[in-house]
């Protein structure tokens, strides 16, 4: 009788990671742990959007609780503070603050909807893709830069624009 390794969360995406042609560098840095993926998730992110790995079901089935921690939202509702790095997926829905001198770095998609409020001398980019929508209050002394690659925008408070979809 032969036993069949049980396939893992890491092990199952690493399949699908290659399947789409994941480099090899990226392949070198694998790991089986959650949190680590979670944080290669960020250092990947071009690749993760292009093949949208992971599905946002698998996140919310194979990731819960540890990418919630890494600020990756996958159908959930939310609210946090001056995250350095934020990703709202599928029909998350929330709302994100940043003040002070926090710095913040936010890749929007699916459907998901954010509600922005930044103040102070924070800074903030934002990625929109797909269907997401993004609501914007802004009094910091900084923009907050826009890199839309789909999406809408609500509000016009100090913030800039960079329509991507035109790009050639």
């Amino acid at each position: 009788m032969k036993f069949f390794k049980k396939s893992t969360a890491a092990n199952s995406l690493r399949q699908q990671a290659e399947r789409c042609g994941a480099c090899q560098e990226g392949l070198d840095d694998w790991t089986k742990d959650k949190d680590g993926l979670c944080e290669r998730y960020y250092r990947y992110i071009d690749f993760c959007i292009k093949h949208n790995l992971p599905a946002v079901d698998f996140i919310k089935e194979q990731f819960a609780g540890v990418a919630e921690r890494h600020g990756i939202f996958a159908n959930s509702e939310f609210s946090v503070s001056n995250l350095s790095y934020l990703s709202p997926l599928g029909m998350s829905c929330g709302d994100a603050r940043y003040d002070q001198y926090g710095v913040g770095c936010i890749y929007l998609r699916h459907h998901a909807k954010l509600r922005l409020h930044v103040c102070d001398q924070a800074v903030v980019r934002v990625y929109l893709y797909d269907h997401a929508l993004l609501e914007v209050s802004n009094t910091s002394k900084h923009p907050v830069y826009i890199y839309k690659y789909g999406g809408e925008v609500a509000g016009c408070e100090n913030i800039i624009i960079r329509d991507r979809e035109r790009k050639e």
